[in-house]
């Protein structure tokens, strides 16, 4: 049990981090007059080849469902694919930094949900760690000159809902015990029809071309699609959803370190103050136990 309990932060940790950069890639590929769209239908597809060559020549397990398990995995694609394309666009609508402070509300959506619906116990030290991450992920994006939208942040709401709902239909259906690269497989099948029907059922598709970018669209969809989507999906049936959330606010500190050290931004005393805060945070969850 501690090792699983170990393992499930771990788990935590390195999607948070990969899911953290998300921006590394988009930002580049819309610059190159890429829509949101096919950004994610590539990012889904490559990471659906990705995963069979994994499924197939290193796990050796088949594509075989139970059928109470399609329904499940049905709503993870939908749900999925509905986070990133909102996400995705409020890069587009509002400031980096500022959605991935709004998007961490998500820990707050699946802890309420979890305890609402689910009779999850909070205790208080969870509600404290809970408290102290969002308070370091506010600090670590707070400026004066930001730039904020309604639509982007609509847009980030939505996208932190439907993880939220993600994290807990993994928990709580069929699926708590199913391989996570076959959950994961299953939710890019599921939800790439999502983006080719936007795209006019793909013929507004916009081909990568030169190997720049497909070496873009790669990596997105190695990193923060396989890597993040992965770990999530084992720390969620370790740890549960409410922890695995809270650990995310590596994510918006793992884009900070990024402007850091790849953008050569300056570390602030804001910075400093919120990356105490919530280091602080995990390793209390972390130590509990």
């Amino acid at each position: 049990m501690q090792k699983d309990y170990i393992r499930g932060l771990v788990c935590a940790s390195v999607a948070s981090a990969a899911y953290g950069l998300n921006p590394l890639f988009a930002l580049p590929l819309y610059s190159r007059g890429f829509c949101v769209e096919s950004v994610l239908a590539f990012r889904y597809m490559i990471g659906m080849g990705l995963l069979a060559l994994y499924i197939v020549f290193f796990k050796q397990h088949n594509f075989r469902l139970k059928r109470n398990e399609l329904l499940p995995l049905i709503s993870c694609g939908v749900l999925m694919s509905l986070s990133s394309l909102t996400l995705y666009s409020s890069y587009k609508a509002m400031d980096v930094g500022i959605a991935s402070t709004l998007l961490f509300v998500y820990p707050v959506m699946v802890a309420v949900i979890m305890w609402a619906f689910f009779r999850e116990r909070l205790s208080a030290i969870m509600i404290a760690c809970l408290g102290m991450a969002v308070a370091g992920v506010v600090v670590l994006n707070w400026d004066g000159g930001v730039n904020v939208s309604l639509r982007g942040v609509v847009y980030v709401l939505i996208s932190a809902l439907t993880w939220a709902l993600y994290l807990i239909v993994i928990r709580r259906t069929s699926l708590q015990r199913k391989e996570a690269h076959t959950i994961t497989f299953y939710s890019l099948l599921f939800g790439l029809p999502v983006f080719l029907i936007l795209l006019k059922g793909g013929t507004a598709l916009q081909a990568p071309g030169s190997l720049s970018n497909w070496t873009m669209m790669f990596l997105m969809a190695a990193i923060p699609t396989i890597v993040s989507m992965l770990a999530s999906a084992l720390a969620v049936q370790y740890v549960g959803p409410t922890i695995t959330a809270i650990f995310g606010a590596l994510e918006p500190l793992t884009a900070v370190l990024i402007g850091i050290f790849v953008f050569g931004e300056s570390f602030t005393v804001n910075l400093a103050i919120g990356f105490v805060l919530i280091v602080l945070s995990v390793s209390i969850i972390a130590l509990r136990r």
